[in-house]
């Protein structure tokens, strides 16, 4: 699975910033009056399967996700875990979520100014 994506519409920027907020803090997935994310929103399999894990485990108490919380979990689930390893994108993330702070989030990054 190749990461760029054909689909015209599609920021592949824009999905690591709104991943690693979440990661940054997942309790954003509360906020569906301003934040009503689904896993069809993330384009390709790779972003639905990380969008899902992050859900999973902010459903299942985490307040903070980490690249190797995800990691953990895919790892028992072995075919996403399979998606997620082709694409080797670990470090991206641990460098997103070092960057972004909860300010960056916001309707201008995720809806591109409506």
């Amino acid at each position: 699975m190749q990461m760029s994506s054909n689909n015209k519409y599609f920021d592949e920027v824009s999905a690591f910033n709104v991943l690693g907020n979440l990661m940054n803090n997942p309790s954003l997935l509360d906020e569906k009056d301003k934040y009503n994310f689904m896993v069809e929103d993330f384009y390709g399999q790779f972003y639905g399967i990380i969008f899902a894990a992050i859900n999973n485990l902010f459903a299942d108490g985490s307040n903070s996700i980490t690249v190797l919380d995800i990691e953990n979990y895919l790892s028992a689930r072995p075919g996403l875990y399979n998606v997620y390893t082709k694409n080797r994108h670990a470090k991206i993330f641990i460098d997103v979520k070092n960057r972004l702070k909860k300010q960056l989030f916001c309707e201008k990054i995720w809806w591109n100014e409506k």
